[in-house]
C-alpha cells in the first residue's frame, strides 16, 4: 500500500479580485448613503411609549361610542378605542400610563 504525497488543497488568489471587491464595498457604500439622502436622514421613534393594550370580545354587538363611555367611567379618559374586525363586538383599547394590578 503506498500513501499519496499529493496535496488536494485548492489555493484561492484574492488579491486577483480585490479590485472588483472593492468597486462592490463602494457601490453597497454608495447606495446606503442615497438611501439616508432619499429617506431624510434617520428616523428616531419612541416605540415603547408605556401603558397598556386590552383587546375585549363581547357576546352582542356594540358601537364604540358606548365602549368609550365604559371605559371613560373607569377613569381612563384619554383611552382610544379600536374596532378590531366588522363584527362590533372585538375591540382594542389602548390605556395611556402603567396599569395597578
Amino acid at each position: 500500500m503506498q500513501v499519496s504525497t499529493k496535496s488536494t488543497s485548492y489555493r484561492f488568489d484574492f488579491l486577483k479580485y480585490s479590485k472588483i471587491w472593492i468597486g462592490v464595498s463602494i457601490a453597497y457604500l454608495a447606495l446606503g448613503v442615497i438611501g439616508y439622502v432619499v429617506m431624510g436622514g434617520f428616523k428616531y421613534h419612541i416605540d415603547f411609549t408605556g401603558g397598556a393594550e386590552i383587546q375585549v370580545a363581547f357576546e352582542n354587538q356594540i358601537d364604540t361610542a358606548t365602549v368609550r363611555s365604559i371605559v371613560a367611567k373607569a377613569g381612563w379618559d384619554q383611552a382610544v378605542i379600536q374596532e378590531v374586525g366588522n363584527s362590533k363586538k372585538e375591540f382594542l383599547i389602548k390605556l395611556g400610563g402603567a396599569l395597578e394590578t
